[in-house]
């Protein structure tokens, strides 16, 4: 798990699970979201700069699973990553 980070919040934040229309990369694990996959866009502003992270099911299943126990461990001064680059392996 990692710091999102220095800990501070966003200043605009926006999540939604979406259905392809078009190919998407999904920019966890590099795999292609092909049209009518579903998919988790997710956009917001940090530091000013604002950012769009795409993920496929599976990487988004992985974010909320990570983001849920990190929860319920009490560590709510530590993010997911949006990129799951938090360099941990996941099983």
């Amino acid at each position: 798990m990692s710091q999102y980070g220095d800990g501070d919040c966003c200043s605009v934040s926006d999540h939604s699970v979406r259905t392809a229309r078009k190919i998407h990369h999904c920019q966890a694990c590099g795999e292609d979201v092909r049209p009518g996959d579903k998919y988790a866009r997710v956009f917001y502003v940090f530091d000013g700069d604002a950012h769009t992270v795409k993920r496929c099911e599976r990487c988004e299943a992985i974010f909320a699973h990570l983001s849920a126990r990190m929860r319920s461990e009490g560590e709510m001064e530590e993010y997911c990553d949006e990129r799951l680059a938090c360099g941990h392996e996941y099983k």
